[in-house]
């Protein structure tokens, strides 16, 4: 566990690198790609697999419209992506492992009254008060 989230970290820091100081990232593209990689670093980081899926959802959509819009060039485009398609390759093991726990119930039949009430006088020795063959 401890590896898979050194390689999402890993990961992540690739992404941050998408900063102005390349040409082929525009301060202002920069400035919005470092919000959203904070955002799926913080979900990542709490263990929210969901809300590091959207974050990265969103990551992807804003770095296809910086590319269309020129503010993220197509060899930094394909770098930020894949490296967002291997984040996400990998949120199942961030997900809280959940057990199951399963109970099994023995139930007991109740004690069912002898309608009789007692041994009617016959002391336990059956019919023939005794008097049986023997």
């Amino acid at each position: 566990m401890r590896r898979m989230l050194a390689f999402l970290v890993l990961s992540l820091s690739l992404l941050a690198a998408c900063g102005g100081d390349s040409p082929s990232v525009s301060d202002a593209a920069a400035s919005e790609l470092q919000a959203q990689v904070t955002a799926v670093r913080t979900a990542v980081g709490a263990r929210d697999a969901d809300g590091a899926a959207r974050a990265l959802e969103t990551l992807r959509q804003s770095v296809a419209r910086l590319r269309t819009a020129g503010g993220v060039s197509g060899e930094r485009a394909r770098e930020i992506l894949s490296a967002a398609a291997a984040v996400e390759g990998e949120l199942v093991s961030i997900t809280t492992t959940t057990s199951t726990t399963t109970t099994t119930t023995t139930t007991v039949p109740a004690t069912v009254p002898d309608d009789r009430g007692g041994d009617h006088g016959n002391s336990g020795k059956g019919k023939g008060n005794g008097q049986g063959k023997g």
